[in-house]
């Protein structure tokens, strides 16, 4: 829910290389965007994390 752990820049630009859209958000805002695409019919995939 804290924004405190970042993706990597080498792992954005490795998901972009390959073709991936890549959307980095807080848990919240990152659950509707996925539901989102996947309720539009994009094939979805999702890396949630948790610090708890």
């Amino acid at each position: 829910m804290q924004p405190q752990l970042q993706v990597d820049a080498r792992t954005l630009g490795l998901l972009e290389e390959c073709g991936a859209t890549v959307h980095v958000a807080e848990s919240t805002e990152a659950v509707q965007i996925y539901n989102n695409l996947a309720t539009g019919g994009t094939a979805v995939a999702g890396l949630f994390h948790s610090t708890c």
